[in-house]
């Protein structure tokens, strides 16, 4: 199961759909959820938000690990400069 809010700042791209099949050697990457905002900040924030409400079963994700890094001060330590 994968369910994700409804907003118009979240985009989730997905290979699999319910009743799917997930074999145990699985790509990893099944599914990302995009998220954009006015700020870096603001898309942390809808990024927490949507970590936050989303429900995923049925497999092992990286979901966890991906909210905690978007959470200070995790988040303050992005270096890259964007083009």
């Amino acid at each position: 199961m994968l369910e994700v809010p409804d907003e118009d700042w979240l985009r989730l791209d997905t290979g699999v759909a319910g009743g799917d099949d997930v074999p145990h050697y699985y790509d990893p990457l099944m599914a990302k959820l995009i998220v954009h905002g006015a700020t870096r900040q603001e898309a942390l924030q809808r990024l927490q938000q949507a970590l936050d409400t989303a429900r995923i079963e049925g497999i092992n994700t990286t979901s966890p690990s991906s909210a905690e890094s978007s959470k200070p001060p995790n988040s303050n330590k992005a270096t890259t400069p964007l083009p």
